[in-house]
């Protein structure tokens, strides 16, 4: 998907570099762009500075809600709304309920073709109680 947008990205980064890096920062840091790369120690970089999208080992309590929209890769028209709720119970094992609602706001035009792919990481060792 990156492949048809790199050109723009480059072209764009060569006329206004300082507001590209920006850009760049920006979306690595509120991770809305991810990176990836084949070479390894290139990609260990790319992990070092969390532009991989990778959780740290050293964090035990986590959820991770990713979603990924095919054939709207803005995912304009689609509201997400996440709620999570954790009670411990009398033995002191902790059980969540997550809800994952979607809207889409393209009303009686339905999602158009859009494809909607979400993926929810926890930590290893989490149970799925139910689906």
């Amino acid at each position: 998907m990156l492949a048809g947008v790199l050109p723009l990205l480059l072209e764009a980064a060569i006329r206004a570099p300082e507001g590209a890096v920006s850009a760049f920062d920006s979306s690595f840091k509120e991770k809305d762009m991810l990176m990836w790369l084949a070479h390894k120690d290139y990609q260990r970089f790319v992990g070092e500075s969390g532009w991989d999208g990778g959780v740290s080992d050293g964090v035990t309590d986590y959820l991770a809600v990713v979603s990924t929209d095919v054939g709207n890769p803005t995912g304009e028209g689609v509201t997400e709304r996440i709620r999570k709720e954790t009670r411990m119970g009398e033995t002191g094992e902790l059980t969540s309920t997550v809800v994952i609602e979607f809207k889409s706001k393209g009303g009686e035009r339905g999602h158009n073709g859009v494809s909607r792919y979400t993926r929810v990481y926890v930590p290893e060792g989490a149970e799925l109680l139910e689906a």
